[in-house]
């Protein structure tokens, strides 16, 4: 594994020469975007990660916030697992500690479309993770997906979010299958 941090100035970019077959999002205070051997961009965040199937020679990080921010990265041959905690914490009126039951795995199929999206995986407060892999070209977001605010995911690739929101998905290319056109697996407490 091999750790890139750079200060990109908003709407700058930094080209990485460096082969690897996974990238995940490690710091960042605003959301980017990644750009894999030419391919279009894709929205990028800290927590975020996704492989290639059969690897890439470089990439370009693309500041598109608003101000300038430091971003690092990971590009790593198998996939590179980071348990750190991101994102905000706030505390009104005090803090509510309770001990975690065990975890549990859901895995599941859904049917991908062309036209509008449709949720692939329900919103869960429990959520400690979930990891989506489609097998046709699609995009994946929030409820107000457009392929403008969206993650593009190429089919073979994964994605994954410990967020606790509802993923929607839509196919944008290829031959849909008549069933199962993704899989995931969600971890929950």
């Amino acid at each position: 594994m091999r750790m890139y941090k750079y200060t990109i100035p908003a709407g700058e970019s930094r080209s990485i020469a460096a082969r690897g077959a996974f990238v995940r999002g490690m710091a960042g205070t605003e959301r980017y975007q990644i750009q894999i051997n030419g391919f279009p961009a894709t929205e990028f965040e800290t927590g975020i990660s996704f492989g290639v199937p059969g690897g890439f020679d470089g990439l370009r990080v693309i500041n598109t916030a608003a101000v300038q921010q430091e971003i690092e990265i990971s590009i790593s041959d198998q996939p590179v697992n980071d348990n750190r905690l991101v994102g905000r914490v706030d505390i009104t009126g005090g803090i509510l500690s309770k001990s975690a039951p065990a975890a549990t795995i859901a895995n599941g199929v859904a049917t991908l479309i062309t036209g509008s999206a449709q949720i692939i995986v329900a919103a869960n407060a429990e959520r400690a993770g979930v990891v989506i892999y489609p097998d046709v070209d699609c995009i994946i977001g929030g409820s107000d997906i457009t392929e403008a605010n969206c993650v593009t995911v190429v089919a073979g690739q994964s994605w994954e979010t410990s967020g606790s929101f509802a993923v929607y998905a839509k196919a944008i290319t290829g031959t849909l299958p008549t069933a199962n056109g993704l899989k995931y697996q969600e971890e929950s407490f």
